[in-house]
């Protein structure tokens, strides 16, 4: 049996009418009585309608991927059998991004790309400069692929607004998306967005970025994959954790103090008061004792000692 009908039967054990289901998962009536008719739904429909009957999606297409690996793929080779539409997503208003007037551009189309809905997103900001996406990168998004936790995707309101972002978290309720701001001096700051499920309208993955707009028959390199570093993955969990949380701004406000003491290292080297020979050795010093103290700490939470034993655990 197909998606379509296995999902068909999976409507016809509930006790909810097709109108509710279709409610429930679109916010239209349709959606349901469509699919009967023949229409082949999208991913992102298909899951809503199977979270209204209590049930999950499970897909399983082709190799599994390579553990660690964030986006599906990273084609590098194009077509000029097939043009997507660069969307260029400018002026930000009240109610969200407003798309420039006209044609869009267009641009060739990976030569393994299977996603018909598939389109070249130019990034408008910097807040996803960690999240390696510079202004004005081309975003290669894919609405038929499945959104998974880590991913970069783009996500669509029904006010209009367009949202490029991290995704930090998935939930029954929507998404928890992930951007930076920068500030006077350039140093990104985290920034957090929560998405309720029936405010989006239309959500994609964003499978491969690149620097420059393709040509057809030349080789053009994606953007390397992105992943989350540790201090990325701190701030998130520090958003689900209280005791993370605390903990973290801990970490910030140690962060703070060596930087503190830098400047008071250089302020007194500009006044004479230290030599050059003199500011190095307490750094030296500074190193070796913040060494030493993370080296006990790891040793400590790990029960194993510098000498190679380890703690017998406690029953």
């Amino acid at each position: 049996m197909d998606v379509r009908a296995q999902l068909l039967a999976a409507v016809g054990k509930s006790r909810l009418s097709e109108r509710r289901l279709s409610m429930l998962a679109t916010g239209g009536t349709d959606a349901v009585r469509n699919i009967r008719r023949g229409s082949i739904p999208r991913l992102d429909t298909v899951e809503r309608l199977l979270e209204a009957l209590g049930l999950q999606l499970e897909v399983t297409p082709g190799p599994l991927r390579p553990d660690g690996e964030l986006t599906p793929r990273q084609p590098s080779e194009f077509t000029g059998d097939r043009e997507l539409p660069i969307y260029e997503l400018t002026d930000p208003a009240e109610k969200g991004y407003l798309r420039s007037p006209g044609d869009p551009e267009r641009a060739p189309a990976p030569s393994d790309l299977s996603d018909e809905q598939a389109f070249y997103l130019r990034m408008p900001d910097h807040s996803m400069v960690p999240g390696r996406i510079g202004m004005n990168d081309l975003c290669l998004v894919s609405p038929c692929e499945k959104i998974l936790k880590n991913h970069r995707a783009w996500l669509r309101e029904g006010t209009g607004r367009e949202r490029v972002g991290w995704v930090m978290r998935i939930s029954r309720d929507g998404w928890d998306l992930g951007t930076w701001d920068l500030d006077e001096v350039g140093h990104s700051n985290p920034a957090h967005i929560q998405l309720r499920r029936e405010d989006v309208v239309e959500r994609g993955v964003i499978v491969a970025v690149y620097r420059e707009t393709p040509v057809a028959t030349k080789t053009l390199e994606p953007v390397a994959d992105w992943r989350p570093d540790p201090a990325s993955e701190l701030w998130r969990a520090g958003l689900f954790s209280d005791a993370v949380k605390k903990l973290a701004l801990k970490l910030d406000k140690t962060v703070s103090s060596a930087e503190e003491t830098e400047r008071q290292i250089k302020l007194l080297v500009a006044q004479g008061e230290l030599s050059a020979f003199e500011a190095t050795q307490i750094v030296r010093v500074l190193d070796d004792r913040l060494q030493n103290s993370l080296s006990t700490m790891r040793s400590s939470l790990s029960g194993k000692h510098r000498d190679g034993s380890e703690d017998t655990p406690e029953q």
